[in-house]
């Protein structure tokens, strides 16, 4: 984000999560005014003030999530909205630290992998932490990631492993840290 004092104006310029050019450049009034957007705390990079913008997914409402709770872990598992197929199974040690919308987000941006996509033995790298994403670390292995959330004023402190169903490297991991993201968004 840049500011320019003397106009009081902001242009801001959205990058993709790895980097590289910016794929828009826009304003406030557009980010605000764009529906399912969810913008995360700022910090400060090496050339501004920078935030997490992910997009939430209409697709969400048809996914399904399956609960199951045992008492000392909690299992969901993750259907696409098109076909029904199990895209994740997470499981919750301790008390979830995330709510049903979460699930259902993920499970959104994880619909359309199992379109004839051969699982990927391509290993793509995945920070242990998303800069401005406080109390969350990230390891990834393949087809099995696992979050650790700290405690934070809503929730006590979890650790959820994911077990990707279909597994194509780039696109888990962007569904991965979109839902990093949602679980600190503002």
């Amino acid at each position: 984000m840049f500011t320019d004092q003397a106009s009081r104006r902001s242009t801001l310029e959205l990058f993709a999560w790895r980097g590289g050019p910016p794929i828009a450049t826009t304003g406030w009034k557009e980010v605000l005014n764009t529906p399912g957007v969810q913008i995360s705390w700022r910090w400060q990079d090496e050339e501004s003030e920078a935030f997490w913008i992910v997009r939430n997914r209409s697709e969400a409402d048809a996914t399904v999530v399956l609960s199951e709770h045992d008492g000392e872990r909690t299992r969901h598992e993750l259907y696409s909205g098109r076909d029904r197929t199990r895209t994740a199974i997470l499981t919750c040690d301790g008390v979830c630290a995330h709510e049903a919308y979460h699930l259902q987000q993920l499970a959104a941006d994880l619909d359309g992998l199992a379109d004839g996509t051969a699982p990927s033995d391509e290993v793509t790298v995945i920070p242990q932490s998303l800069p401005g994403v406080p109390l969350i670390s990230i390891t990834q292995d393949g087809a099995h990631g696992v979050l650790h959330l700290g405690r934070s004023r809503d929730y006590p402190a979890s650790t959820v492993h994911i077990n990707w169903e279909f597994h194509d490297g780039e696109l888990t991991a962007t569904a991965l840290v979109a839902h990093v993201v949602r679980l600190t968004a503002v």
